[in-house]
């Protein structure tokens, strides 16, 4: 057993020889202390905390997607609230700083800030936890704690297919534009291209498909009597630790943000309402 457990943690970074019931936790842990701390400096610290863990798990490829979907809702979101200012009267509030001939007003800002760190730092958080899952430890899990075979198999499997397409799809546009196909250009030339891109997709998909069914007959799926599981979790005083903090660090978000509201104790600098 210990060989065994040695071989599976073989060239795996600290955070992917991490349990998958850990992960989860620490998953719930930031989602509700994000929710409920409300606060900017919190917010910010997440973010740089899950960059260096990106960089440190080698997965900044992947995250530059999370990165842009940032940029691009900051943009989006302090250029339209910032000048809209949301159900401001114009009238008795002044104006905080202007870009250019734009004015923008403090409560747009405001507004945009509340959900903005709403949504950003749980995304940085989550995407090293949720990448980092071995769906096999998953699926495990999820047969022990009672969910039916074929529901874990539909929540494994979406997963594993979202990946497996965006791969397929990749390898056969390399693939097209090796034979000449262009995938550049204007909007009618993206267009044109997309048939012969997305036709053998398709098409690799329904035989993937297929070849999984029979897969899943020859070893029984559907095969009357009580399924048993064989791979084994096992956990270390590290997956314990975390296991902790992380009900600790969701607990305590919500006794804060019950303490808050009920004017017990004040805000942290840098709270949004």
């Amino acid at each position: 057993e210990g060989g065994e457990h040695m071989q599976r943690s073989e060239g795996k970074t600290a955070l992917e020889r991490m349990g998958v019931g850990p992960k989860l936790w620490l998953c719930l842990g930031f989602t509700l202390a994000i929710l409920f701390v409300k606060n900017i400096f919190f917010g910010i610290a997440v973010i740089v905390a899950s960059v260096f863990v990106v960089v440190h798990e080698d997965k900044l490829g992947l995250f530059k997607v999370i990165l842009m979907t940032s940029l691009v809702l900051f943009v989006s979101m302090y250029g339209i609230y910032g000048t809209m200012a949301p159900g401001l009267d114009k009238a008795s509030e002044p104006v905080w700083f202007y870009i250019g001939s734009l004015p923008y007003w403090r409560s747009g800002i405001d507004y945009a800030t509340r959900y903005y760190f709403n949504v950003v730092p749980l995304m940085c958080a989550l995407f090293p936890l949720i990448t980092s899952i071995d769906m096999g430890d998953l699926g495990a899990l999820l047969r022990k704690m009672g969910l039916s075979q074929r529901a874990a198999f539909v929540f494994i499997d979406s997963f594993q297919l979202i990946a497996q397409l965006s791969r397929d799809m990749q390898q056969i546009k390399d693939a097209q534009m090796a034979r000449g196909l262009r995938v550049d250009g204007n909007v009618f030339q993206r267009l044109k291209a997309f048939v012969p891109i997305m036709v053998p997709v398709v098409a690799n998909s329904l035989i993937k498909i297929q070849d999984q069914a029979v897969a899943l007959e020859t070893r029984g799926f559907n095969a009357p009597g009580d399924k048993t599981v064989y791979r084994e979790l096992s956990y270390t005083k590290t997956d314990s630790f975390v296991r902790m903090a992380s009900i600790f660090l969701g607990l305590g978000a919500i006794c804060y943000r019950v303490l808050v509201v009920a004017a017990v104790v004040k805000p942290l600098s840098g709270a949004i309402s």
